[in-house]
């Protein structure tokens, strides 16, 4: 089972794995945000796909979220969250996320669960839950320094 919320470049490189697995006879289950329920479904198939609500992407996108984040001036965080939506909305958003997660996983009798970085804290806690290993999919090569690596093709 798969649960990505996130922008286009977390959802494309989970489906390509997804895609993949389900060519070799793994079934698959694929949660996604809203917006790219379609692209995800035109390769995996409908019955295969769900939404999940919001669009995270949209915060990205933003002026709020540029001048947050290249700004340094101490308040700026504290705008792009009221300027967006409430501690509150944020939270039902992912309670919803999370039940919905659950009831796939149940669902579909998944032995493993993928997840993007932001469901990470919901997906170990159903991963707990049901004894059911959590993998984090991140698709953003991070070293411990915080630095981008080197990404190369081949050897």
């Amino acid at each position: 089972c798969f649960a990505v919320e996130g922008y286009r470049g977390e959802v494309q490189p989970s489906c390509a794995l997804a895609f993949h697995l389900l060519a070799r006879g793994i079934q698959v289950h694929f949660l996604v945000s809203e917006p790219y329920k379609q692209l995800v479904a035109h390769y995996l198939g409908e019955d295969r796909t769900d939404a999940l609500v919001g669009n995270p992407a949209k915060v990205f996108e933003s002026d709020a979220f540029r001048e947050a984040y290249y700004n340094p001036e101490v308040g700026a965080l504290e705008r792009l969250r009221a300027g967006g939506r409430s501690d509150a909305e944020a939270a039902a958003d992912g309670a919803l996320n999370a039940a919905r997660v659950y009831r796939a996983v149940q669902r579909g009798g998944a032995h493993l669960l993928v997840c993007s970085l932001s469901l990470l804290p919901a997906c170990c806690a159903i991963g707990q839950k049901l004894a059911l290993p959590v993998v984090p999919l991140s698709p953003i090569p991070v070293h411990a320094t915080g630095e981008i690596g080197p990404v190369s093709i081949g050897s």
